[in-house]
């Protein structure tokens, strides 16, 4: 039953963390990848090189997480989570470590992705440069 669970999961279910957890032992292509391998979809490095491209990192497929800034991880993480088009996207803090101009790119990834693949998309967030972009905003 859990392994069922942990596919379920895989394939239809992305989290962005306030955290990047990459496996520091893998590259960021690699690092995708194993996301596509969980939820036993192909492995598609195409498809890896273009969402990095999105994110501006396509040059970091190759590096290791200690060689990324910490707003590089979070792409890289974020790539990690859209890679298998999830039904559900949750995302904490997705843009903290982000200039404007790498928020502006991962708010394109993410409700491109939600569009384009009919995604829920759910993020807690304190950074008000993404309010714009959304049309139901709930405040605690």
């Amino acid at each position: 039953m859990k392994k069922k669970g942990n596919l379920f999961r895989a394939q239809n279910i992305g989290f962005i963390f306030q955290d990047a957890h990459l496996l520091k032992n893998l590259t960021v292509a690699e690092n995708i990848i194993l996301a596509q391998y969980l939820a036993k979809a192909k492995q598609d490095k195409q498809a890896v090189m273009a969402v990095l491209d999105k994110l501006q990192m396509q040059e970091k497929a190759d590096a290791y997480p200690h060689e990324l800034s910490r707003g590089q991880l979070q792409r890289a993480a974020i790539a990690r989570a859209v890679i298998n088009n999830p039904k559900i996207l949750i995302a904490d803090e997705p843009t903290a470590a982000l200039d404007d101009t790498n928020t502006k790119y991962v708010m394109d990834l993410l409700f491109d992705t939600a569009e384009k693949f009919d995604v829920t998309l759910l993020i807690a967030t304190h950074d008000t440069r993404i309010k714009p972009y959304f049309q139901n905003t709930y405040q605690l």
